[in-house]
């Protein structure tokens, strides 16, 4: 379904890609034409009916808003026509203009539908005996208890069939206690009367009751065992369960165990939620269905001891159980919830760009960014420290960038460290700060640039004693200093500063 008002959006384009994935035919709703300036209503009709009646204004602005959306489609690497000048269906998507509000195209849409099934899928869509059952929803009915909507697409289902669907706590096996159907015109999903069958056939929507449905996964396959096959019932216990066991294994092999926690309403839409985090680059660690409760939680808290960002929830169309939630104020586990898979994603971004913000914040006295400076002038130099006051004097930046609060030293020349054989050198003290200009201080000084610094000097160490202005002074990096660069500011060194970096490692000889 693509807006005509808003073109295409991020999901049009992902469901898209899913359906060429699946090389599944498709047609496209273009909806809300109603919203056209001065669009004139005529309910439930034919949209070829429904343009002629309108203004000239209208059909050209109706005209411009197609063509600009078939070209975005052009773009994704489609083809596209509206279907009434569709000429190959096999070749060109179609594209049906509706209104959902005021019922124009809709008939059309539902043509274009049912046109491409006959003629595309004859083979598949003819009857057969073998059952073909997907549970839609699993819910608690007044005087009937767990009940399980269900599409039966082939076969026939009779009460008193044994089923086997996939439960939360491994196969869930009963028998049919009663079919149930909605009376005509009547919703599956408003609470009425029901009719009750002995037998129905496939296409339909059934309410099936049962006995420990509770713990049924909604979206699973509901399968029948063979009465003449033994092991039947042993092999779909194990294919019942398949999809979702696939789903949690490969989630949690794929990331080693450590990632945040999936979940969702149903198995098709965990699937696509998975496959959105894999693509997204959001690792995984473990997949439920169903609201979340406490014992959700507990698992998700278990990130605490190894990567404390992923103990998150990601939900996806659940709810947040009353324990579930006192559960995750007590464990510190944050629970996204959204009905869309991107406001999900918006949610999760933002929180871990806030974490790494903090992170940086605590990782900044830790982290050295490389620096080679030099004394501008030896008339630069206003203060010369010992006896615990400040060193203040007049810096160039040669190489790197010169940071707020980087440790600087100069050579020991003439003596070797007695650890690594190499210079030894003699720490002077942390950056306090640095002004370029009077007044004006900055945190970051660049190669090139001067500026007067203040330097909270190590009490014995005096400017003129044990160094002037011939000795260059060095960022003093460790070992320690450039795992923090590595983990939280990789982003913000050059290549040059990275050349600096290693230049700096060896010169000190940091293993």
């Amino acid at each position: 379904v693509i807006d005509i008002m808003h073109g295409l959006e991020p999901q049009t384009i992902e469901s898209m890609n899913m359906l060429r994935a699946k090389q599944t035919p498709f047609v496209i709703a273009l909806n809300k034409v109603d919203r056209l300036y001065g669009w004139s209503e005529a309910k439930d009709r034919p949209f070829i009916e429904a343009i002629e009646e309108q203004d000239d204004g209208v059909k050209r602005e109706f005209e411009s808003r197609a063509s600009a959306i078939l070209l975005s489609i052009a773009e994704q690497g489609l083809n596209a026509q509206l279907y009434y000048r569709n000429k190959d269906p096999r070749e060109y998507i179609s594209l049906v203009p509706t209104s959902a509000h005021t019922g124009e195209g809709v008939a059309d849409i539902l043509m274009n539908l049912v046109g491409m099934t006959q003629k595309m899928f004859v083979d598949r869509i003819m009857w057969t005996p073998m059952v073909q059952c997907t549970v839609l929803e699993v819910k608690v009915i007044e005087g009937l208890g767990a009940t399980a909507d269900v599409i039966l697409a082939n076969g026939t289902l009779k009460r008193g069939d044994r089923i086997v669907m996939c439960g939360f706590g491994g196969p869930v096996v009963t028998r049919v206690r009663d079919l149930l159907t909605p009376r005509p015109l009547r919703e599956l999903r408003v609470k009425a009367d029901y009719l009750h069958h002995q037998e129905i056939d496939g296409a339909a929507g059934i309410k099936i009751c049962a006995n420990h449905l509770e713990n049924v996964v909604a979206g699973s396959a509901c399968l029948v065992p063979f009465k003449d096959v033994p092991y039947d019932l042993e092999v779909l216990k194990e294919d019942a369960m398949g999809d979702l066991n696939k789903l949690a294994k490969a989630a949690s092999e794929v990331n080693g165990g450590l990632g945040v926690y999936a979940m969702a309403s149903t198995l098709g839409s965990l699937e696509a939620l998975l496959e959105f985090l894999k693509t997204s680059k959001i690792p995984v660690s473990a997949v439920n269905i169903g609201p979340i409760h406490k014992k959700d939680v507990i698992k998700a808290s278990i990130m605490h001891e190894f990567k404390p960002e992923y103990a998150t929830i990601l939900a996806f169309d659940v709810p947040l159980t009353k324990e579930g939630e006192l559960q995750a104020k007590e464990s510190q586990v944050k629970v996204f919830t959204a009905e869309i898979i991107y406001h999900l994603f918006d949610q999760f971004t933002k929180y871990m760009a806030d974490v790494r913000l903090e992170q940086q914040a605590k990782a900044a006295t830790t982290a050295v960014y490389p620096a080679i400076c030099k004394v501008s002038s030896p008339d630069h130099v206003w203060c010369r420290g010992g006896g615990g006051d400040p060193i203040l004097l007049g810096l160039a930046v040669q190489e790197g960038t010169l940071k707020k609060g980087t440790p600087l030293c100069v050579e020991r020349r003439g003596q070797k460290d007695p650890e690594t054989g190499l210079q030894a050198y003699l720490d002077i003290g942390r950056v306090v700060s640095m002004e370029p200009e009077k007044g004006k201080q900055v945190d970051v000084l660049k190669a090139g640039k001067s500026a007067a610094v203040k330097i909270d000097a190590v009490t014995s160490i005096q400017y003129g004693r044990q160094f002037d202005h011939t000795y260059p002074l060095y960022a003093r990096v460790t070992r320690r200093s450039i795992d923090a660069i590595k983990e939280f500011f990789k982003e913000d060194l050059s290549k040059d500063d990275w050349a600096l970096l290693l230049k700096l490692k060896k010169q000190y000889g940091v293993i």
